[in-house]
């Protein structure tokens, strides 16, 4: 039996058992589940929804989603907390300020595991891919919607390899992004760690700024400074402040009256990126133009993926 901390508190074992009303839902199950939670708390509960990424893995049931709240009057937001981070902000400022324009981005995030569920609740589901486990869907989110923010761009082409580990799903995976302006990325994610990394690189023709583990590095054709800001690799997986503050960005939507929808339409964009890299790590990596073919072994929609229509 799952403990009950909070004995005030109502406890259903789904949203489809929940039998008081909700004004707005806060969807924390694993991916599998993202799509049809959002759904049942849109049509349903007709709450407004903050979901967990990756908000959907099927970029055409993101299509759907958004247009059943759109049409109910009703806010989706995924939870893209890294966009919150102070760290982050500090390196696109800095890299806006002295990069003529990003033409390339590398990415490594490296854990020593993947990070344990709810002990009552299978905590190991991150391997299960039948939940939506592997670290593609984990940590992926995160490296292409940051990779699409600091670039500017939406991304056009992936390849992608991935080394499987536990339960089939995969451990190590590496993706290179080609954009809409030539600009390209390189994104490794890795459980296979011996500590904890988080490190962002941009570059032009002659600079480069480097975020690693609190320190900020730019290098131009004249020399380079160093200093310390914010550090992804302590504090635990949480990152609560930053969760905090995309509940805030949430509530201010929902009081607002008008809704907007492009956090939204970037999750479906890293559905897109997800759903294409499944594709080319099963075609040798071969590189896959964004939003195109079916992945075996993942549902979709019989037209495939495609951009939402206007």
């Amino acid at each position: 039996m799952i403990p009950r901390p909070h004995p005030g508190v109502m406890v259903a074992s789904g949203l489809v058992d929940l039998k008081a009303p909700a004004n707005a839902v806060v969807v924390c199950t694993p991916p599998a589940r993202h799509g049809a939670d959002t759904q049942t708390a849109l049509t349903r509960l007709r709450a407004h929804v903050l979901c967990e990424k990756p908000a959907v893995l099927d970029p055409d049931d993101g299509c759907r989603l958004a247009s059943i709240a759109a049409d109910s009057g009703l806010l989706v937001q995924p939870v893209h907390n890294y966009l919150q981070s102070p760290a982050i902000n500090e390196l696109r400022a800095v890299a806006t300020r002295v990069l003529t324009h990003v033409s390339h981005i590398v990415i490594d995030i490296v854990r020593t595991g993947p990070a344990q569920g709810h002990h009552a609740w299978r905590p190991q589901w991150r391997t299960e891919p039948r939940n939506g486990g592997g670290i593609l869907y984990d940590h992926g989110p995160h490296a292409c919607y940051l990779a699409c923010h600091l670039t500017g761009q939406r991304a056009t082409a992936v390849s992608c390899s991935m080394t499987s580990g536990t339960h089939g799903a995969d451990h190590t995976t590496q993706l290179r992004l080609r954009f809409a302006n030539g600009a390209t990325a390189a994104i490794m994610l890795s459980w296979h760690g011996t500590t904890r990394i988080h490190s962002y690189e941009l570059r032009d023709a002659h600079h480069t700024v480097r975020m690693r583990n609190g320190r900020l590095d730019l290098t131009t054709r004249t020399g380079g400074r160093s200093w310390a800001t914010e550090d992804h690799a302590r504090g635990g997986h949480a990152h609560t402040a930053w969760t905090k503050a995309v509940h805030h960005e949430f509530l201010d939507q929902i009081t607002n009256s008008g809704h907007t929808y492009d956090t939204w339409d970037m999750a479906i964009h890293v559905a897109q990126i997800l759903h294409a890299a499944h594709l080319s790590a099963s075609t040798d990596q071969r590189p896959t133009p964004i939003g195109s073919g079916d992945v075996p072994g993942i549902a979709s929609s019989p037209s495939g993926t495609k951009t939402c229509p206007s």
